[in-house]
């Protein structure tokens, strides 16, 4: 069904475009329903691609010690782009150390949290990117003024293919792979991921990125020798 509608409105477009002697003002729109439905239909494709190569272990993962900040603001600045009316922030704690991910699959795994948040958020409703360090591990998070998600669908909404309830979708449609794929990211790289309230009134939804903290390497060791 997902795959279905951006084709068929595809089609339909391109055979109206074809058949009709139209009005420029029309055919402007007919042109911007195909791109949208083109772009819609590019991002289900890639879905699938991501989810069959992390299902057959076939998607490289390569787990080094990184600044989490650089892809955390890469994904802040690429959703910006997409959504230049929308406000997105990002928060970060001062001396967050290094952790234990790939940066590319970590700045993967951040876009897909920021385009949920963006769905399911009002569009004046701020969105923030939170890293911070606590205790003896880092926490990502995107914290949305979205509807919240029940704690019975917390775990489920990770599940592939899960479809919430319509009452709380608003007419939004996806792959529903989305939150599938960065768990799956996420657990690839030895870390963890859940969703909780942004507020104790149980509105709005933080999703919690957990990542390790990387070992010192002897390089960090020397300039400690060298500072102390």
């Amino acid at each position: 069904h997902e795959l279905r509608t951006p084709v068929s409105a595809v089609y339909g477009a391109a055979e109206t475009l074809l058949a009709r002697d139209l009005p420029v003002s029309r055919r402007t729109e007919l042109l911007r329903v195909t791109h949208q439905q083109a772009l819609r239909l590019a991002q289900l494709v890639e879905h699938l691609l991501i989810s069959a190569s992390l299902d057959r272990g076939a998607l490289p993962v390569t787990v080094d010690a990184i600044d989490a900040t650089l892809p955390a603001l890469a994904a802040v600045e690429a959703a910006r782009v997409r959504e230049p009316t929308r406000t997105i922030a990002l928060d970060v704690d001062r001396d967050i150390p290094r952790v234990a991910a790939d940066r590319a699959r970590l700045q993967q795994a951040l876009a897909a949290l920021l385009d949920n948040a963006l769905k399911y958020s009002p569009p004046t409703a701020p969105i923030t990117v939170r890293l911070e360090r606590v205790s003896s591990r880092a926490q990502i998070s995107v914290v949305d003024a979205g509807p919240g998600v029940p704690e019975p669908e917390r775990e489920r909404v990770f599940d592939k293919f899960h479809r919430l309830d319509p009452t709380m979708r608003n007419g939004i449609s996806g792959s529903r792979l989305g939150l599938h794929i960065v768990r799956k990211l996420v657990i690839a790289m030895g870390t963890n991921i859940w969703i909780e309230s942004a507020t104790p009134a149980a509105s709005g939804t933080r999703v919690v990125l957990e990542l390790r903290l990387a070992e010192p390497t002897r390089q960090d060791d020397l300039v400690d020798e060298i500072a102390y």
